[in-house]
């Protein structure tokens, strides 16, 4: 938790850091900071910023948007305020739970828990092109995952197996990845030694619960036909075990009148794309 509020205060005042890389002690943790450039919406071309965090011990890795593990782990002690969910404001709401090379993907479809597992084998191709990146000698690789085609720089420097999302198993830190239509990049902003204290992952509650296990395929077309719908219909589906519909109304506080509330299904942009080439 300590890491945690000193990790927030850094982000205002460090640019790039990194830590003095000399050893890999299987007993030490990382905390490893990425800056996520990304569109969210296929419908415009405005980029938002999330910040991932990825913490590492051994062979095995927790991945989380820093604001929603934030989030999370207050309210693991105590009521989050408004003004606490106001400023860590996240987009990316999945955890990864990595060990070796088997990845738990957990995820709330509208209120579902749902979690599936993938074998991660990324066919990495190693090639010779170089390139200084925040002051660390990198060198690329390319791989496909997902349906995209991506780009990787790893760091000659930092030989640690661990990269942003699902990325790892190159020769170094990954300091950076694109895909090729570049509407979703990583770039590393700091690393730092935590000692030796075990991995957590701060969930919201509901993921806490026993959660639906599926397959990748089918955790996607949920999600996609999920994201699909508008507000009124999301809101019957999450109350679909109760009687009658759920109808969601808001009030002008000035003059106490309803007003109307948009429809509208914005298309999204997803890391993953195979399902939907299918």
């Amino acid at each position: 938790m300590r890491f945690i509020v000193s990790l927030l205060s850094s982000l205002l005042i460090i640019v790039t850091t990194f830590i003095e890389y000399q050893d890999t002690d299987e007993q030490t943790t990382y905390g490893i900071l990425y800056r996520m450039t990304f569109k969210p919406l296929a419908d415009y071309d405005t980029e938002t910023i999330d910040w991932i965090v990825v913490y590492k011990k051994g062979d095995s890795s927790i991945h989380q948007s820093y604001n929603a593990r934030k989030k999370d782990s207050i309210r693991s002690l105590r009521t989050i305020t408004n003004e606490e969910q106001n400023n860590l404001p996240s987009r990316r709401k999945e955890v990864i739970e990595i060990a070796g090379n088997e990845l738990k993907y957990k995820y709330m479809i509208g209120n579902d828990p749902m979690v599936y597992i993938e074998t991660i084998d990324h066919d990495w191709k190693l090639m010779d092109s170089t390139m200084t990146i925040a002051g660390q000698r990198c060198k690329m690789a390319t791989t496909t995952y997902g349906g995209r085609n991506w780009t990787a720089w790893y760091s000659m420097e930092t030989p640690l197996n661990a990269g942003p999302y699902k990325f790892k198993n190159l020769p170094g830190l990954i300091v950076k990845c694109t895909d090729d239509d570049k509407l979703f990049d990583f770039e590393l902003h700091m690393i730092q030694k935590t000692g030796t204290r075990k991995l957590t992952a701060f969930v919201p509650l509901d993921l806490e619960k026993e959660q639906v296990a599926i397959s990748r395929k089918k955790f996607m077309k949920a999600r996609r036909t999920f994201d699909q719908m508008n507000i009124h219909e999301a809101m019957n589906y999450m109350n679909r075990d109760k009687p009658g519909n759920v109808r969601l109304v808001m009030v002008n506080p000035n003059t106490r009148e309803e007003m109307k509330i948009s429809d509208k299904v914005y298309k999204r942009n997803y890391i993953e794309i195979d399902v939907d080439e299918k």
